[in-house]
């Protein structure tokens, strides 16, 4: 009985190693240089924002299924376009090829 969790486990770990692998990469990159309003209309409305002093915002909203969460996390220039891009999920992060100057 024990050896049987024990290849249970280890299948399940397994199965979740090969998903990380074959997964499919989200491209976020085509709403680089949107307005937060347009991604809002795209998304729905961010979980949370966050004003940067220096000027700028940066905004959370879910995606995923509920079996693999994650967020992304949308940079906004001073004069509210997007910049830049994070996607987080339990598999690590992905970030987009362009940055905020």
């Amino acid at each position: 009985m024990f050896h049987l969790r024990i290849v249970l486990i280890t299948s399940l770990f397994a199965c979740g190693c090969s998903a990380s692998l074959d997964r499919e990469t989200p491209s976020w990159d085509e709403g680089i240089g949107a307005s937060k309003d347009d991604l809002v209309k795209k998304l729905g409305v961010p979980t949370r924002c966050h004003t940067f002093k220096s000027a700028g915002e940066a905004c959370e909203w879910p995606v995923g299924s509920p079996s693999q969460p994650g967020t992304i996390t949308v940079q906004f220039d001073a004069v509210g376009n997007a910049c830049q891009w994070t996607y987080r999920d339990h598999f690590g992060d992905m970030r987009s090829r362009r940055q905020c100057s």
